[in-house]
């Protein structure tokens, strides 16, 4: 007879309250109201009593969760009282600042794009150019980039081209935000649009890996 097998434990990354990294591991158990986690690298011991968060990578989907510690070793944390964290909040918590070279595709806007076009392809017409820029924090929801300033972006339909750990993948985006840097270069904030659920895993295991390395070097 073969045996049931377990579920894996998912990943997680341990931060403090103002968001800084400080370890990553595995979900050890999780029930209503605390999260246990367990790493194979030292753990900051934290006193009982502090807030602290974890973003916890399941196989479908990434939530952030506060609490207060329970208690606190090398190996092994425990939160109680979690409470879920808004999806502005876990933007923010899931965002990671990196200094990676992509591409921004540009294209013309089409004026009438097909209302039952489910995945925002129809406004994508004419490709005028590719712009190399620099991506400079990325979250599940989006990005931030630098870029030349000479390059006009208003009314145009924009999609960028990220290399994750196994794959490129081209992402559509909208602009939420953006400022001068200095009088040559722009910063902008992307949103992402329409992303499927292969791409929003590729990113989040990059974030995720991201994550692992800046918490390596922190403690070099």
């Amino acid at each position: 007879m073969i045996g049931r097998q377990r579920k894996p434990m998912p990943r997680c990354v341990l931060q403090s309250m103002d968001n800084a990294l400080m370890g990553s591991g595995r979900i050890a158990r999780r029930e209503d109201t605390f999260l246990e986690m367990i790493s194979n690298n030292p753990l900051p011991v934290l006193m009982k009593g502090t807030m602290a968060k974890i973003v916890v990578y399941d196989i479908s989907q990434v939530s952030v969760w506060k609490g207060t510690v329970y208690y606190s070793t090398y190996e092994r944390l425990r939160l109680e009282d979690i409470v879920l964290c808004s999806d502005s909040e876990k933007r923010k918590l899931h965002r990671v600042d990196i200094r990676n070279p992509a591409k921004l595709l540009v294209f013309k806007r089409n004026p009438e794009p097909d209302e039952e076009d489910k995945t925002g392809e129809s406004e994508y017409g004419l490709k005028l150019m590719e712009v190399p820029v620099v991506v400079r924090d990325i979250s599940s929801g989006g990005c931030g980039i630098e870029m030349t300033k000479r390059v006009n972006l208003r009314g145009r339909a924009l999609k960028i081209r990220l290399t994750t750990l196994d794959s490129v993948e081209e992402i559509q985006v909208e602009i939420r935000n953006s400022r001068e840097k200095n009088a040559d270069t722009m910063l902008y904030g992307f949103m992402f649009l329409n992303t499927n659920q292969r791409v929003e895993k590729a990113i989040d295991a990059y974030i995720f890996k991201v994550q692992q390395e800046q918490i390596r070097k922190s403690r070099r």
